[in-house]
């Protein structure tokens, strides 16, 4: 079993592009079953349309999926730097 993987979040993450490809392929055109016309929609949309392909781990999936994300809203723009430029050339 693949959930919670690293091939896990690695199919999530694929399964995440599948879901941009399905939204531009229906853009002006909201399938029946999408909430939304956000990506995140239509990448559960498609996790679910296809669940059989992924047995019982396609919740997870979607999850993982569409959360990809989160929890950035609150990180800063700019990073520290660990070592400042001007001591890159006594490194």
């Amino acid at each position: 079993m693949y959930v919670q993987t690293s091939l896990g979040v690695a199919l999530a993450g694929l399964l995440r592009h599948v879901g941009k490809l399905y939204q531009r392929a229906y853009w002006g055109s909201l399938p029946e079953g999408v909430s939304d016309w956000s990506y995140p929609a239509y990448t559960k949309w498609a996790i679910d349309k296809w669940s059989l392909l992924f047995g019982g781990n396609a919740g997870w999936l979607a999850q993982t999926a569409t959360r990809h994300h989160e929890g950035w809203h609150d990180k800063p723009q700019t990073l520290e730097l660990a070592v400042k430029p001007e001591q890159t050339n006594s490194l």
